[in-house]
């Protein structure tokens, strides 16, 4: 005999039930939006000194500036991978004012970055390897 109930849907995955909220205590974090802010600070600093036009700044300094302050509070993804990924473009985000007009430069070092982060992470030995918060993720069976 079969139950009139559906089945009960499982937990979304990666983040399980956990509310998504920003990083706000997060010393990392922080960090990373200090380096946001002086990278934007910087990038516009030198193209005014330049005598470059206000829009040109705002797109080249202060648009990656901001994109940069919101990743570094972005909720921690439930992966390493995610976790280097997200870093990653964090910081070649916050440098991409400092860029100017080779700022595809620094978007594209991103994948390359985390490839090579990739292969130095599976050069160390088994026990370096996943920290202790990432054996098992939020909302996933018991074990």
């Amino acid at each position: 005999m079969t139950s009139p109930l559906p089945d009960p849907a499982p937990p979304p995955y990666p983040y399980g039930p956990d509310p998504l909220l920003p990083a706000w205590g997060s010393v990392k974090a922080r960090a990373l939006a200090v380096l946001a802010l002086l990278g934007a600070g910087l990038g516009g600093g030198i193209g005014a000194a330049a005598g470059a036009p206000v829009n040109e700044i705002a797109l080249l300094a202060v648009l990656p500036g901001i994109l940069a302050f919101t990743l570094a509070f972005a909720p921690e993804p439930a992966t390493r991978l995610g976790t280097m990924a997200k870093d990653l473009l964090c910081l070649g985000t916050a440098a991409a004012p400092l860029c100017g007009t080779g700022i595809h430069y620094a978007v594209a070092a991103v994948p390359v970055l985390l490839a090579v982060a990739v292969v130095l992470d599976r050069q160390l030995p088994p026990g370096l390897r996943v920290p202790a918060r990432y054996r098992r993720m939020r909302g996933g069976p018991p074990r």
